[in-house]
């Protein structure tokens, strides 16, 4: 497998890696490269299950090329047992290093921003890791990698940390299943048509979550994260929707029909462009409008 002048070889046996290095090194001779033997790696796969234990250390050279546990290919990491810990330990240090950097940023913008900041950031991080997500059976890493996709989001948006997974998904619109599913059919195509010179199409789109025109002012995360917090006269109440309505007789909406709210109070304008028009959102008049809705939402919860 390569990409512009990275190379990635999977070997069988120690001869043939031999073998494999000496081609590599002739072919660079040849056309006039170079390779770098200190950033290149050798990491030997091992089953997953068993006591199996590597025959080289990290560290011993093979042909001036040294072994080692792990080795980041292209933006994945690989380790000998192709695990995911090494790869979500990377994207939550990545992520904690942008969102600290990022935080006056994220402090001041519209939840909306926010969001698109994390899609520009992180989520391709998170395509990274995909195939790595598919080869792991077990269900507890797959767990993990979910809990580190909403850790991520949450980081980003700067939501509490006990924001209900629903909201999470449904502002986010990804899931780490959909989005594995998507990328594999894509890649398989890809493939075949590469082996058939055909021009490559791109599968359809898994759509589990509705496209928001809505603009999601930060207002949205104020709220969210005061219906998340304790309640004050009631200890260990949290204050939503069903504690306010049973204990406070407060009538509140569920985070769905907040959001879908919001999306049906968008305000279109008409731009001319010669003989056409064209109707696009108009940012300003519907964050107003969203901003005025959220207010009185987070007035009310301030009262209880």
């Amino acid at each position: 497998m390569a990409y512009a002048d990275d190379l990635l070889i999977v070997c069988s046996s120690i001869l043939q890696l031999n073998n494999v290095i000496r081609i590599v090194k002739q072919w660079c001779c040849k056309n006039n490269f170079k390779l770098n033997e200190s950033k290149s790696g050798i990491v030997e796969l091992l089953p997953r299950k068993g006591p199996y234990r590597p025959q080289f250390k990290d560290g011993d050279s093979f042909q001036g090329i040294s072994f080692t546990s792990k080795y980041r290919y292209l933006g994945t990491w690989i380790t000998s047992k192709f695990k995911l810990g090494t790869q979500l330990d990377h994207i939550k240090r990545k992520t904690d290093f942008l969102a600290a950097k990022l935080f006056p940023l994220l402090h001041d913008v519209s939840l909306s921003l926010r969001i698109n900041l994390w899609k520009v950031f992180i989520k391709p991080l998170f395509d990274q890791l995909i195939h790595l997500f598919l080869f792991d059976k077990a269900k507890s890493n797959q767990e993990k990698a979910n809990r580190v996709m909403k850790y991520t989001f949450k980081r980003f948006t700067l939501l509490t940390k006990n924001t209900p997974d629903r909201i999470i998904y449904l502002l986010a619109r990804f899931n780490l299943q959909d989005r594995a599913k998507y990328v594999c059919n894509r890649d398989e195509n890809k493939w075949k048509d590469r082996l058939s010179l055909d021009k490559h199409q791109e599968p359809e789109v898994i759509a589990s979550f509705p496209k928001f025109n809505a603009i999601f002012p930060k207002e949205l995360q104020t709220f969210i994260n005061l219906s998340r917090s304790l309640c004050k006269t009631h200890k260990f109440a949290i204050l939503n929707p069903s504690h306010l309505c049973s204990h406070h007789g407060i009538e509140m909406p569920s985070y769905e029909d907040i959001i879908w709210n919001l999306e049906s109070m968008v305000v279109y304008k008409t731009i001319l462009k010669g003989d056409k028009s064209k109707h696009v959102v108009d940012k300003t008049s519907s964050l107003s409008v969203a901003r005025s809705y959220l207010n009185k939402l987070i007035n009310g919860l301030r009262q209880v």
